[in-house]
């Protein structure tokens, strides 16, 4: 029976995940307006493109090793940080490699993302940092040190938005170059912090090549993983920039990113909820179902939330009228977030089992299936059609793992879909609502969507007490 004391560590590491979160988003979006009078549309374009190389860079940098920190403290948690160290080794290497030959086609590469050679190398440089913090963050979460991991993403935020805070007060005309510079600097400093770390345990670093070995095995099918990942996530915004305009990539990124903040939930979440589910698989405790229950109706409370407010989430940040119209957008995001959490459900037996390699062809395909869409569908709707073929790449996704968990892998503590359903068809009927009930008068309208949510947390009190008791 999964104790009193693992109940309560779920309670608060899923709070201080949520924080970071919390934090981290609170930021960008008291940010955002600000950002989009700056900044002109064409050139939110460009920096949401900057923002995809980053994140492609780091997920290629990382080589799915960081998910591998979790699995290894299962089996030897004393021997946890000499893994880090060499883990820290081998990305470090292998993405200078990385870095010195991707500068042979650096031109090329600018011309197919449509943005400047000196943008792309930042980027890189970005993207290695950042896959050096991501082994850092995988090595607290699975001490369930969330207190600080806390720190860390507070430090790193702080840093981003002060630096943009100076270019907004004193240089708004070179904004752009600041927004560029405040991601680069604070990933430098957390670097250079965790280097200090690692040479002030220096006695308990020895290069094994055993975990190197384990980190490259688990990993390497991981890369294609989180590469189809990524193209699931961002290269919409790619093919929109290449096959549309900078500005209807401004307006696509803008409402992506209202919406995404449904990631972050789910993201803060299942970093709390990934140990203990482990543990519960570990020693075949069953009362994770019960503790799944709790957990789901809390995503469900919160995606309910951000689908019947998002209009004015989207009024708020807007700073250009044109970005308005992209309410619809937001809220398809927001859905396909919360499929996101259903696959991930599913996904993490398939990390626990070590069943790596099937996860990336998975995600592979269902990768391929969007690019297929995108690339059929955006030139005949426009860019707005995006965010559906996303929504139906994530639906497959959680398809293919339903089942391949269900058949294939067939563990003895099982998710069934029955505890899904209600979830599923609660918020399909509020993006419904949103989409097609429309009164007039906007405060009749926002009470009238007040009224469901204080339904909504009614019918689910008592469960969401038990959650935060």
């Amino acid at each position: 029976m999964l104790s009193k004391t693992r109940k309560q560590s779920f309670a608060s590491d899923s709070f201080f995940y949520l924080l970071s979160s919390i934090y981290s988003s609170l930021l960008s979006f008291l940010f955002l307006p600000f950002f989009t009078r700056v900044l002109t549309i064409e050139q939110y374009g460009l920096y949401s493109i900057f923002l995809t190389v980053v994140n492609i860079s780091s997920i290629i940098f990382n080589f799915g090793t960081s998910s591998s920190i979790n699995r290894f403290y299962v089996e030897k948690r004393n021997e946890i940080f000499i893994y880090l160290s060499n883990v820290l080794f081998i990305i470090t290497v292998l993405s200078l490699v990385m870095i010195i030959i991707s500068s042979f086609f650096f031109s090329q590469l600018s011309i197919l993302l449509n943005i400047s050679s000196r943008i792309l190398i930042i980027a890189l440089m970005v993207g290695m940092f950042t896959a050096f913090e991501q082994q850092f963050l995988s090595y607290l979460q699975a001490l369930r040190l969330s207190k600080k991991f806390l720190i860390v993403i507070i430090i790193r935020t702080t840093c981003i938005y002060l630096i943009s805070l100076i270019g907004l007060i004193g240089f708004s005309e070179n904004m752009f170059e600041f927004m560029i510079a405040s991601r680069l600097l604070p990933m430098v400093i957390i670097f250079t912090v965790i280097v200090v770390i690692l040479l002030m345990n220096n006695k308990k670093i020895s290069i094994r090549i055993e975990y190197i070995k384990y980190a490259l095995i688990f990993g390497a099918p991981l890369i294609l993983h989180n590469v189809s990942g990524f193209i699931l996530s961002s290269i919409d915004k790619v093919i929109i920039n290449s096959i549309d305009t900078s500005v209807s990539t401004g307006l696509y990124s803008f409402a992506y990113t209202i919406g995404s903040v449904m990631s972050l939930v789910v993201i803060a979440l299942n970093r709390a909820w990934v140990p203990i589910f482990y543990h519960s698989l570990e020693h075949d405790d069953d009362n994770i179902l019960n503790e799944f229950n709790k957990y789901i109706v809390l995503i469900e409370i919160i995606t309910i939330g951000l689908l019947l407010f998002s209009t004015e989430f989207v009024f708020l940040m807007s700073g250009q009228a044109a970005y308005r119209d992209t309410q619809s957008i937001v809220r398809i995001v927001i859905v396909s977030y919360f499929v996101v959490f259903l696959y991930t459900i599913y996904a993490n037996y398939s990390f626990y089992f070590k069943k790596t390699l099937l996860i990336s062809c998975f995600t592979l395909l269902a990768g391929i299936v969007n690019i297929f869409l995108n690339l059929v569908l955006i030139p005949l709707y426009g860019y707005q059609i995006a965010a559906s073929t996303t929504l139906i790449s994530f639906l497959l996704l959680f398809t293919l793992h339903y089942f391949y968990v269900n058949l294939i892998i067939k563990p003895n503590i099982l998710i069934r879909l029955q505890q899904l359903i209600r979830p599923m068809v609660i918020v399909v009927l509020a993006n419904i609502f949103m989409e097609y009930f429309i009164i007039d008068k906007w405060v009749l309208n926002f009470l009238t969507r007040v009224v469901l949510m204080l339904i909504v947390i009614i019918t689910n009190f008592s469960t969401l007490k038990k959650f935060l008791d």
